[in-house]
């Protein structure tokens, strides 16, 4: 019943030589385990005309007559009593030999101290003609019902889980299981085999069901906790990754400024050098005579940015010579190398930036 209530029905017209009837049969169930001790009562014009035992596995049969109203009263010790309606009514029925078979599964559950039970008096739906042909029944729910037993059947289940006694059978229901069973033709050992007492029976399945739930739980926990440790594990890692990478940038960086550094302190010394041997001093009888330097003439100036790298050319003219200088910058990962050039020649950035002054580029 409830959320997990299972009514399945279908009708199929079968021609037999049988009386003319509407027949239910079905299993009824609690949380997907069968029940014993369950008898329905049968009803009409509220007077209980009789009662039909399911066997102990929770099956049960009964025919209806057609043209007919009736109310079926599912009822077992402990449990809430679950109420149907059944309307057998057939306006081409004829007399004619029908039987018109109506599978119905209904689930149970238990009842305990304080709980209202005045909802559970209520019929949950009815049966009734709404087709034809193999679908002339069907089950039509009553959803106000069906809603109002949903908070009854959740506190059901979790008093249940708590390992609660179910509070005992209402007068009524004692006298109908009676009945039922006076009216059943059941074997001597079977009898003794279904009296063994329910409440050790539930209260053994309660306590594996609590300890599966339990487990169940605990599994779930640990789970949580290693999910929990991988996402720590996986981010120190990463951060780990990331600062290695920072700090091996910044070497890199170090390694190739020193680099360029000692390259540009070699070349200045070499031109020194080189610029000191060619120097010729004059005799001293012989005037010393200066040499005119025109200024350089600008002649063109390129610029080419590229994504990895950076050029920048002006041609020179000198004395009727001309000088191409250069600077490239080439962008590396994080680090930029910048090369200065005259004539494919490395000079260094201040002769660079001296003849860049000089010409007002």
């Amino acid at each position: 019943m409830i959320q997990k209530l299972i009514i399945l029905i279908l009708g199929s017209l079968l021609s037999l030589t049988v009386t003319a009837q509407l027949r239910l049969s079905g299993l009824v169930e609690h949380e997907n385990h069968p029940l014993s001790e369950v008898t329905i009562k049968v009803k009409e014009d509220g007077k209980v005309i009789r009662t039909v035992p399911a066997n102990r596995r929770g099956k049960y049969q009964l025919d209806l007559d057609f043209n007919k109203y009736y109310t079926l009263v599912f009822s077992r010790p402990f449990m809430f009593p679950v109420s149907i309606d059944v309307d057998s009514s057939l306006e081409s029925y004829k007399g004619q030999e029908l039987l018109y078979e109506v599978p119905l599964n209904m689930l149970m559950f238990y009842r305990y101290d304080g709980m209202e039970d005045g909802v559970t008096d209520q019929s949950i739906g009815k049966i009734e003609k709404t087709g034809s042909g193999e679908e002339a029944f069907s089950f039509v729910a009553n959803t106000l019902v069906i809603e109002q037993l949903k908070p009854l059947h959740k506190e059901s289940l979790k008093r249940e889980a708590d390992n609660e006694s179910a509070s005992g059978s209402k007068p009524s229901e004692k006298a109908l299981i009676n009945e039922s069973i006076a009216s059943e033709a059941i074997e001597t050992s079977e009898k003794e085999e279904e009296s063994v007492d329910i409440s050790v029976v539930r209260s053994d399945a309660q306590s594996i069901k609590y300890e599966t739930i339990e487990q169940a739980k605990t599994i779930e926990l640990e789970s949580a906790k290693q999910t929990k440790q991988r996402e720590i594990n996986v981010h120190a890692s990463s951060a780990a990754e990331e600062q290695q990478y920072i700090e091996d940038s910044k070497r890199l960086r170090a390694e190739f400024y020193a680099q360029d550094k000692a390259r540009e302190e070699a070349l200045i010394a070499a031109r020194l050098q080189k610029h000191q041997a060619s120097i010729v001093l004059p005799p001293t009888s012989a005037p010393v005579l200066k040499s005119v330097v025109s200024s350089p003439r600008l002649i063109s100036h390129y610029l080419d940015e590229g994504v990895f790298l950076f050029e920048e050319s002006f041609l020179v003219e000198q004395d009727k010579m001309r000088h191409e200088y250069k600077k490239a910058v080439y962008n590396w990962l994080l680090f930029d190398m910048t090369y200065y050039t005259r004539d494919k020649d490395e000079i260094s950035q201040n002769e660079y930036e001296s003849i860049k002054k000089l010409l007002d580029i």
